[in-house]
Parts: structure tokens; C-alpha cells; sequence
């Protein structure tokens, strides 16, 4: 129960719909969508490999709710892309 608010722009012809507030609302978790979208197509286009190694160190984590803080030791650690 709140305020929300839903926006969809057609970038070829800027046509846009959307529902609810207009009101820009923080992305929270919808970010991972995006995220999940670039890296697949760095992958397709060559930029990214899916087992490419990933360094995650403490100090990358600066959010203050992050699951996956749990995996990652004082010493950091390595993930692959597809991880």
C-alpha cells in the first residue's frame, strides 16, 4: 500500500504510457532487470564472458541491505559473471 507508478517509453518514437504517480519512485529492486539486460547482451555482443572472473571486495559493498554480503569474506572474493 502506497504510492507507485509504472512508466514504458517507446524510444523510437518517444510514445509513452504510464500508470500510476508520476512521481519518480526509487528503482529498489527493478534495478536487477536492467543489470540482468546489459550483461546479457555484453555477453552476446563479445564485451562479457558468462565464466568471466569477478573480484568482490568489502569495500564494493556500500548498500545497507545486500544478500549477498554473506558470500563475500574480509578477504573478498572472486565470482563469474554468471554467478
Amino acid at each position: 500500500d502506497g504510492p507507485f507508478g509504472v512508466a514504458v517509453i517507446d524510444l523510437r518514437t518517444g510514445a509513452e504510457l504510464v500508470a500510476g504517480s508520476r512521481e519518480p519512485h526509487p528503482q529498489h529492486s527493478t534495478i536487477k532487470s536492467w543489470v540482468a539486460v546489459a550483461v546479457a547482451d555484453a555477453v552476446e555482443h563479445g564485451s562479457l564472458r558468462w565464466d568471466e572472473p569477478l573480484r568482490v571486495e568489502p569495500s564494493d559493498l556500500v548498500f545497507a541491505y545486500q544478500p549477498i554480503a554473506a558470500e563475500v569474506p574480509a578477504a573478498g572474493r572472486t565470482f563469474t559473471v554468471e554467478e
